[in-house]
């Protein structure tokens, strides 16, 4: 079985605040492409197709359906391992230093290329991508995948090798793959990590909302003058064409002479003014519309029509909050702030639209952490959690996360870490394992004096936590061994 998105026929998508990217999806879904062929068809990355179809179908916009495909999927022989994206052609424009591929080491450049494709590839895809295998792939499927990928990663392939900085780089590939494989091979481990990526599309369908909404604004901004030129270009067809003008300034002038001649008792008529000739080009200059007249016009249009739009969006964010689609209305309110900046009243509405839109977020997102953290994808967890604390500015548990996550991580920034272990502080002064957190942080920035003292407030805190001391015991050990070296 697979998955196609078809379009709900009760759901008018015209009322929805879709963003640019999901109404050209939306324009594609036809009940027989899958994800890959409406990637094709639209430009978009697969990843993006699958996060805006999360979020349509949560706009009741589309159901997903399950259609027989083949009767049973191939296995993964032979060619699975092109599948896998780590063995597919180096990046045209590689995200790795150019210069890392002039390191002294026993391999030759294609390997070196692969290898570093590969290494900053990773967290770019699901365990999925990884082995190149479907999300309905069996166990025994799974197995034969990567038996096909790994061995290419395998630190055994380079045994005796010199391989200086590229050593780390292959053990990490290695070491996820199989992570991957012991995942996707193990039922409620894989349910976990089923339940994660669902809640990492919902996550990325949100945020992007949110991202788009200043592309969007540009783009209901150009409608509305598109639509003011419209009602110019309306106005100046109906204005007399100049031969019309002119063969009516003719005929009053024609006029006037014979009531002249009746007055005058037909006498001749006194030389016409320069003014009164037809030939003048000034005769039809002073018929035209009035530019002052067509400016205004012009105006009102343009207000005519951002007023339309700015109840446009209004109504549509007003419905985003009834059904609790914070994201969607943080983004319409937005947009019709953007077309109406001196609405305070609309302005006030956009930004508590946004806070809301951020603590829905969060929820979403501290689940994504939680699990990154289990998993020890430090990186990751840091900066999950790091947009927990966006949306709930005053959830100290979630500012300690971010600190400790940061110095676990390879190559993580003190700075950061201090400042986020920092705020716990601040938030909850009398949880003394925050100040633990935040004194190992101090060590970690060489802040030594900063950490003792944050290390004795602790003990002050909680005198008889035997756990909690024999933490402050070892950050004792820790700060004396970095001390001395």
């Amino acid at each position: 079985m697979t998955r196609i998105p078809r379009l709900n026929p009760g759901c008018d998508v015209r009322t929805l605040p879709l963003t640019s990217a999901e109404s050209r999806l939306v324009a594609r879904i036809d009940g027989a492409a899958g994800e890959v062929d409406l990637a094709r068809s639209t430009g978009l990355s697969e990843s993006a197709v699958t996060a805006a179809l999360v979020r349509l179908r949560d706009l009741g916009a589309v159901e997903m359906v399950e259609v027989a495909s083949a009767p049973t999927q191939p296995k993964p022989a032979a060619g699975v391992a092109s599948q896998s994206p780590l063995l597919a052609p180096s990046d045209p424009t590689p995200p790795w230093d150019p210069k890392e591929l002039e390191e002294d080491v026993e391999l030759d450049g294609e390997r070196r290329r692969q290898i570093l494709d590969a290494f900053h590839r990773l967290d770019r895809y699901s365990y999925y991508d990884l082995l190149g295998v479907h999300e309905l792939s069996d166990k025994k499927q799974v197995k034969t995948a990567y038996y096909a990928v790994a061995p290419e990663f395998h630190p055994d392939k380079y045994f005796r090798k010199r391989l200086g900085a590229f050593k780390p780089k292959i053990e990490a590939i290695f070491t996820r793959l199989t992570l991957a494989h012991d995942v996707l091979t193990s039922r409620e481990r894989r349910d976990q990590y089923d339940e994660y990526l669902d809640q990492l599309r919902r996550n990325r369908a949100a945020e992007s909302v949110i991202e788009e909404t200043r592309q969007d604004a540009a783009a209901v901004e150009a409608a509305v003058l598109e639509a003011a030129a419209g009602i110019l270009e309306a106005a100046k067809a109906q204005a007399p064409a100049p031969e019309a003008v002119r063969a009516r300034v003719q005929s009053a002038q024609e006029r006037r002479e014979a009531l002249a001649r009746k007055l005058l008792g037909g006498k001749k008529l006194p030389p016409r003014s320069v003014a009164a000739s037809p030939d003048q080009p000034i005769v039809y200059e002073a018929a035209q519309v009035d530019p002052e007249t067509m400016r205004q016009r012009y105006e009102e249009a343009l207000a005519t029509a951002r007023r339309e739009q700015v109840v446009r969006f209004r109504e549509s964010a007003t419905a985003a909050v009834e059904r609790k689609d914070y994201a969607a209305a943080s983004n319409a309110y937005r947009i019709a702030a953007s077309l109406a900046p001196d609405d305070e009243e609309l302005q006030a509405l956009s930004d508590e639209a946004e806070h809301l839109a951020a603590a829905g977020l969060a929820e979403g997102f501290l689940k994504q952490a939680e699990y990154e953290a289990r998993q020890e994808r430090w990186g990751e967890a840091a900066m999950s959690y790091g947009k927990v604390c966006l949306g709930r500015p005053n959830d100290a548990k979630a500012h300690d996360r971010v600190a400790l996550c940061t110095m676990k991580m390879p190559g993580g920034n003190m700075r950061r870490a201090v400042e986020f272990g920092r705020r716990a502080v601040e938030l909850a002064p009398t949880v003394a394992e925050y100040r633990v957190t935040l004194a190992r942080a101090y060590i970690e920035a060489g802040l030594e004096k900063s950490a003792m003292a944050e290390l004795d407030r602790a003990e002050e805190l909680a005198p008889k936590d035997a756990k909690l001391k024999e933490l402050i015991s070892q950050t004792k050990v820790q700060a004396a061994q970095r001390k001395s070296k």
